[in-house]
C-alpha cells in the first residue's frame, strides 16, 4: 500500500509521534492505511481539499459576479462555464474572469 495524494502527514511523521522506530518497517503497511483513511474522513469532514490538486467543482453563481470556490487557495481555473440553459457546453475565456487571493472567482 502506499500514502494517497491527499495523505496529510507522512509515515515517518506519524511513526515520530507514535514513537516507532523509522528502522521497523513492520507496521508500514497499517501506518499508511490509517493515514489514509484519516486524511480522507477529515476532507469529507470539512468539505473540502486540503492538498493542492486538480478538481471539478460545480456551483450555481445565481447570476453574480463573484463566486466562492470550497477549494482554496486556488490557481486560475483551466475551464470556467456560466449558462443559463445548464448545458455548460461553451466555456469562458480566461480572459474574462480572475481568482483573488480568498479563492473568490471575479468575472470581468
Amino acid at each position: 500500500m502506499a500514502l494517497n495524494s491527499n495523505a496529510l502527514v507522512t509515515v515517518a511523521s506519524a511513526k515520530t509521534h507514535l514513537d516507532i522506530p523509522n528502522s521497523d518497517v513492520s507496521q508500514d503497511t497499517k501506518i499508511e492505511m490509517l493515514i489514509n483513511m484519516a486524511s480522507e474522513r477529515i476532507e469529507q469532514y470539512l468539505d473540502r481539499k486540503l492538498i493542492y490538486q486538480q478538481h471539478t467543482e460545480r456551483m450555481d453563481g445565481r447570476s453574480a459576479d463573484r463566486v466562492i470556490l470550497k477549494n482554496y487557495p486556488a490557481e486560475k481555473p483551466t475551464q470556467l462555464y456560466d449558462d443559463p440553459a445548464r448545458d455548460f457546453l461553451t466555456p469562458i475565456d480566461s480572459t474574462a474572469y480572475d481568482i483573488e487571493s480568498a479563492g473568490i472567482v471575479v468575472l470581468r
